[in-house]
């Protein structure tokens, strides 16, 4: 069993990275190192703890908004196992079940409707769904989501936090989220 001085020293860790050391780094490497431990930039992961740490607070889990947010994704994005989460987390197996179950819970209650909105229609999500499965096969696919980084060619100068605005491409842009039907056609962005 995990002693709680590793745990503690986890989320030490944790604070120590996602704290001091972020922001030492340069912003296009620091989202580069961010996305690449869990599947997403810094300011896009900050969003999503504060959106979501109401509904952890009210949870009682004892662990940090961002730290099980965090765990959650880095499982999600590198497709790693409890067993595996729970060494390098130093949390138990059944925990880490727990808790990714109660994040991906909330992700799909409460940030889905917010960022991803599907067609309204009963009759348009029936046909969609029907497309999709006869091009590919899988069925309850409504929609197909994909992102882009828009070059921004000229930043204002009133711009309060231009490093903001850098991809993981190097160049400043905004991310540009498109949710297609089968046809190709757009129903969100």
């Amino acid at each position: 069993s995990p002693s709680t001085a590793n745990a503690e020293f986890s989320v030490s860790a944790f604070r120590a990275l996602s704290t001091e050391h972020i922001w030492a780094m340069e912003a296009p490497l620091r989202d580069a190192q961010w996305r690449s431990l869990y599947g997403l930039s810094y300011p896009v992961f900050t969003t999503v703890v504060d959106k979501l740490k109401p509904y952890i607070t009210q949870s009682q889990l004892s662990l940090p908004s961002d730290y099980a947010v965090a765990m959650v994704l880095s499982r999600l994005s590198h497709g790693l196992s409890a067993k595996t989460l729970a060494s390098r987390y130093a949390l138990e197996p059944y925990l880490i079940s727990k808790i990714t179950n109660m994040i991906t819970r909330l992700l799909a209650t409460k940030l889905y409707p917010e960022f991803i909105k599907i067609p309204v229609s009963r009759r348009r999500l029936v046909e969609t769904t029907q497309g999709f499965q006869e091009l590919t096969a899988l069925p309850n696919i409504c929609g197909a989501i994909d992102g882009t980084a828009v070059r921004l060619h000229k930043l204002k100068s009133d711009i309060i936090n231009p490093s903001m605005y850098y991809s993981r491409h190097g160049f400043p842009s905004i991310l540009l989220q498109v949710v297609a039907d089968h046809k190709k056609i757009f129903w969100d962005v």
